[in-house]
């Protein structure tokens, strides 16, 4: 399972609240803020706290993807590398085992 916030950075920036106002408010901390940057989990209470901050609801804010749903985007991802790296070894004369093209 991923969650995604659905750009809440952004959104306190455009209601004038940065990184600075946060902290001085002692909203929640530096801490937080990279969790939001990076996706990574947070406590209801904070996500409260900026849905009061932005008047929304918390699905304007966030995501929950399930890893069923991350699966095939990261098979596509998978295969994209894939296909460049073989371009790549073609492009140097070998192949995708490194063997010499003949």
């Amino acid at each position: 399972m991923a969650i995604i916030y659905k750009g809440i950075i952004e959104k306190l920036k455009k209601r004038g609240v940065n990184s600075y106002t946060i902290l001085k408010n002692g909203d929640f901390g530096g801490a937080t803020m990279t969790a939001f940057r990076n996706n990574e989990p947070v406590n209801l209470k904070t996500i409260d706290k900026v849905c009061q901050i932005l008047e929304c609801k918390i699905e304007d804010i966030v995501e929950i993807v399930l890893d069923s749903e991350l699966k095939p985007e990261r098979e596509k991802k998978m295969e994209k590398l894939r296909a460049e790296y073989i371009q790549k070894m073609e492009d140097l004369g070998y192949d995708p085992d490194g063997n010499p093209l003949a």
